[in-house]
């Protein structure tokens, strides 16, 4: 019987994806596994154990966010593949006898839900509809919010610090779902479980400040009045 069952937004360290090969291991006899981590640019490694696993080309290349583990034998193959651009997808897939896979189902649930983060969960909800349905919502906010900070033909209004804060909120709510993937990527797999999320947070704060910054002098540049009111 094949099953497949989607998994929870996560990031893994080496010592996380040696961990599932042996839940796996322990539930499989005569078991044989093979690793595929896909680096940027389209670079494919194979490997026929996470023991083989180099991780300080992990940290040179800032981890990888698509990865294969198969792991068969005399009952069955489970394979658990993680995709962050695309289809931004984390799937187990089973085959084998119905109480054998559902089992494995659990187990894997079980340990991968105990390691996830709350960044990660928040990343699971941000993908393919839900980003799309925000990033119109934040387009139409930031359109919203931008007349009363741009530059004008005719001044009748001068803009305010609230104005200012309100219209760097909607560019922060843009630039992160545009770069969701880079800031936490919704599967990665590391030498340690550690990833720069929150300075790359901090970034896209900064970028939004200086954006609604240049906007603003602009404006001044090119009318009457103060630079905020």
């Amino acid at each position: 019987m094949d099953k497949s069952q989607s998994l929870p937004a996560v990031h893994l360290s080496v010592a996380d994806l040696e961990d599932l090969e042996s839940l796996l291991e322990d539930r499989i006899t005569d078991s044989s596994s093979e690793v595929i981590l896909c680096f940027p640019g389209g670079m494919e490694r194979r490997y026929s154990s996470v023991d083989e696993v180099d991780g300080e080309m992990l940290d040179e290349l800032d981890g990888v966010t698509s990865y294969a583990l198969v792991v068969h034998g005399g009952e069955g193959k489970c394979t658990i593949t993680g995709e962050s651009r695309g289809s931004e997808s984390h799937m187990l897939y089973c085959e084998g006898n119905k109480s054998w896979t559902n089992d494995v189902q659990i187990e894997i649930n079980k340990h991968l839900h105990s390691i996830q983060t709350t960044e990660s969960r928040l990343r699971g909800q941000l993908t393919r509809l839900k980003v799309t349905a925000l990033a119109i919502f934040a387009a139409l906010f930031v359109g919203w919010a931008l007349p009363s900070i741009a530059p004008q033909a005719l001044v009748h209004y001068f803009p305010t610090l609230l104005d200012a804060s309100i219209f760097v909120v909607g560019i922060f709510g843009l630039l992160i779902l545009r770069f969701r993937n880079w800031v936490h990527p919704y599967v990665w797999v590391g030498s340690c479980q550690t990833h720069p999320t929150k300075p790359r947070i901090l970034y896209l704060v900064g970028g939004a400040i200086v954006v609604t910054a240049v906007i603003l002098i602009m404006r001044h540049l090119t009318g009457p009045g103060p630079l905020l009111r």
